[in-house]
C-alpha cells in the first residue's frame, strides 16, 4: 500500500552566509533568476538569468566577483543590452548540498535580489527542524507556510515579469519602475510627469517618450499571447 508523504511548501527569504550570486545581486538593477541547479562531484552548476542595469560599471563589478577562488567557470549562453543568461560553476555550496542531497524540493525559478534569496521550498521535515537547518546556511529574514498553487503561480509570474522586462531597455525599466513606485499610474496620480522628470534628471518630453515606448512594449507583449503580431489587425468590426 502506498503511503502519503506530508510534504509542505514554505516561502523563504534568506540572506546567504556565502553566495556569489547573492553578492552579484547587490549591484543595483541586477536581479537574478535561478533557473536550475546541478550538484555533482563536489561542484555546483547554476543556470541563471539576469536583467542587466543601465550603468556599464556593473560589468567591472560582475567580473571582479566572478574571479573569486571558488568560481571555477562561467559560460555565457546569451547576452544583449537588457539581459544575460549564464552557467556558473563553483565549488560545492552548503545550501545546495543540504537541499539537493536530502530529498528537499526547491521550486525553480526563484529570485535573488539585493543579496536576498527568495524561494519556495517543499519539505516533509518538521517545520522547526527545517527552519533551523536553513538558519545554518543563512540569515532567514522571512519563513512562512504557503499553498502549492500559490507557489506555482508566483514562480510563473517571475518568468512573465522577466520576459516583459527583458523587452525594455535598462533605462526604460528604471523609468517605468520609478513611475509605478511614485504613483504616476495611480488615480488620482500621486506624482506628476514634472516630478518624475526632476527625480530622474531628464526633460518631460524625454520621460514621456520613455513611458510611452515602455507602455507600448508591455501591452504588445501581453496582447501578443500566441506569438503572432496583432499590430496590423483590423479591429473596427
Amino acid at each position: 500500500m502506498l503511503g502519503i508523504m506530508a510534504v509542505r511548501p514554505y516561502l523563504v527569504y534568506m540572506r546567504p552566509h556565502k553566495s556569489t550570486l547573492a553578492e552579484l545581486s547587490k549591484i543595483p538593477g541586477l536581479d537574478i533568476l535561478v533557473l536550475g541547479i546541478t550538484h555533482e562531484g563536489g561542484k555546483t552548476k547554476t543556470l541563471a538569468y539576469s536583467l542587466t542595469p543601465k550603468k556599464e560599471k556593473y560589468a567591472r563589478k560582475f567580473a571582479e566577483i566572478l574571479h573569486k577562488e571558488d568560481v571555477l567557470n562561467l559560460k555565457i549562453l546569451t547576452k544583449n543590452r537588457s539581459s544575460l543568461t549564464f552557467i556558473l560553476e563553483k565549488d560545492t555550496c552548503d545550501f545546495y548540498e543540504y537541499t539537493l542531497g536530502s530529498g528537499i524540493f526547491i521550486l525553480f525559478p526563484y529570485l535573488i535580489k539585493n543579496g536576498v534569496r527568495r524561494f519556495y521550498i517543499f519539505s516533509d521535515e518538521d517545520q522547526k527542524v527545517l527552519l533551523e537547518n536553513l538558519k545554518k546556511r543563512g540569515d532567514v529574514v522571512r519563513f512562512e507556510g504557503a499553498q502549492t498553487y500559490e507557489a506555482i503561480i508566483d514562480s510563473y509570474k517571475l518568468i512573465l515579469q522577466a520576459n516583459i522586462f527583458s523587452s525594455l531597455t535598462p533605462l526604460q525599466r528604471e523609468v517605468i519602475s520609478r513611475a509605478i513606485i511614485r504613483g504616476y499610474f495611480d488615480w488620482p496620480r500621486r506624482s506628476s510627469l514634472t516630478d518624475l522628470a526632476k527625480e530622474l534628471g531628464v526633460s518631460k518630453a524625454t520621460l514621456a517618450e520613455h513611458i510611452r515606448r515602455s507602455e507600448a512594449k508591455i501591452l504588445s507583449y501581453l496582447l501578443d499571447v500566441d506569438g503572432k503580431s496583432t499590430k496590423y489587425e483590423n479591429t473596427s468590426s
